[in-house]
């Protein structure tokens, strides 16, 4: 009885080797055609996977090489290197404050999302990806363990997309600001103002420009204002707002800690810098200059625009080519 008891075991251990073999075998195909498929995905989407575990601070990155082949990176002490690798404001920052907090329970926010970042994913410089994630609860605490998901780069979407953008907002004969696109973002700078800051805007208008029109041709006017608006964007920070609002008018908004002497200087600057814009024939041209200056954050271009107007209008009363402040009646 001892015997057969004992080939019996002797069976059922052959056959539990044997099962559990058929298993194994099972779950390595089962992990090779997943990898496979992984591998396919990676391949036609270009992009690189995450997996974060929050307790560890460890980032695992799955990606292919250059010969096809799956690899993996590491990034431990996480929070170190995403304050390290990704903008300051940025996307990115805002949602792993939201979502990894150290208790990982109550976090607030949607399960799963897709945002844009900018950041300095395992290159030298920082480049737009799009991020797509989801995020993983415990089932019995609710405590978050991990944020998983999908990083793809985007850099020349978003310089596509920047790019048409900018075109949208610009004069097409000038590449200077549209006059919807100039006043949407004076707006803006004026609303975010600092203390003690300023907000001015130059109104310029051609003196008489209908008679080089007249005189001369459209097609000599159109290069005129084409050679005023080189010379503007010449003369003015990148950060300064330049834009075309009518046939022969321009807006030149600049901002900062800047006194009321500056802005002087800079508009009679502007007299001298268009009267050296060239014109066919040699024809003299001339400009007129009227200015708003404001440091209050309600006013809007509208305002601004209108008071430079009334001192363009005083501007040229008094003999043209020459510059108004508005509510200055000393010129």
């Amino acid at each position: 009885m001892g015997l057969e008891n004992a080939k019996s075991t002797i069976l059922d251990i052959n056959q539990y080797i044997t099962d559990s073999g058929k298993t194994l075998n099972s779950l390595k195909r089962q992990l090779r055609q997943r990898t496979a498929l992984f591998s396919i995905f990676l391949s036609r989407m270009g992009g690189t996977t995450f997996e974060y575990d929050i307790d560890m601070d460890t980032t695992y990155l799955t990606s292919l090489d250059d010969d096809g082949k799956i690899k993996e990176d590491i990034i431990p002490n996480f929070r170190r290197w995403m304050h390290s690798m990704i903008a300051d404001g940025d996307e990115l920052l805002v949602r792993m404050r939201d979502f990894l907090v150290s208790d990982g329970a109550s976090a607030p926010g949607e399960m799963y999302g897709t945002f844009e970042s900018q950041a300095k994913f395992l290159t030298e410089e920082y480049r737009w990806y799009r991020v797509d994630y989801q995020v993983i609860r415990d089932d019995i605490d609710n405590h978050i363990s991990a944020m998983i998901g999908y990083v793809q780069d985007i850099e020349n979407e978003v310089m596509n997309r920047k790019n048409l953008e900018d075109k949208v907002m610009r004069d097409s004969m000038t590449k200077l600001y549209n006059r919807e696109a100039t006043e949407e973002l004076i707006n803006r700078r004026i609303a975010n103002l600092q203390d003690r800051e300023k907000a001015v805007i130059f109104l310029l208008d051609v003196d008489d420009f209908k008679a080089v029109n007249d005189n001369l041709g459209h097609l000599a006017g159109d290069n005129y204002i084409k050679a005023v608006s080189k010379a503007l964007r010449k003369a003015f920070r990148d950060g300064d707002i330049i834009g075309r609002i009518g046939g022969d008018e321009f807006v030149v908004f600049i901002s900062g800690y800047i006194t009321i002497d500056v802005i002087e200087k800079q508009g009679q600057r502007m007299i001298d810098l268009l009267m050296r814009v060239p014109c066919k024939d040699d024809w003299k041209v001339t400009c007129s200059i009227g200015i708003a200056v404001t440091s209050d954050t309600n006013m809007s271009y509208n305002k601004m625009v209108a008071r430079a107007d009334e001192a363009l209008y005083r501007s040229k009363s008094r003999g043209k080519n020459r510059f108004q402040l508005y509510g200055d009646n000393n010129y």
